[in-house]
């Protein structure tokens, strides 16, 4: 896979952030002609006291490396944290 990406993080408060990412280009694989293929996610965080933070993120591809057929999949996240100091 060669293309570009694109990440914007926004800290839009004490306690939120807000990330998004894009990426896009050419995939080529042995015996097949380059196909275009893009990649989007959005995740959102919520610090919490005590060292805890919230992660929600959901995704899209249809990069199709990890299948010799066409491969498209959305995930859905939510991951919970702590920092230990």
């Amino acid at each position: 896979e060669t293309g570009p990406a694109i990440n914007v993080y926004n800290r839009t408060s004490r306690w939120w952030g807000v990330s998004l990412y894009g990426r896009t280009g050419l995939q080529m694989e042995d015996g097949r002609s380059a196909e275009l293929f893009g990649t989007a996610r959005a995740t959102v965080t919520r610090d919490a006291p005590y060292g805890w933070t919230v992660h929600a993120a959901a995704a899209w591809s249809n990069s199709n490396l990890a299948s010799s057929s066409s491969f498209r999949r959305t995930s859905f996240t939510i991951d919970l944290t702590r920092r230990i100091h």
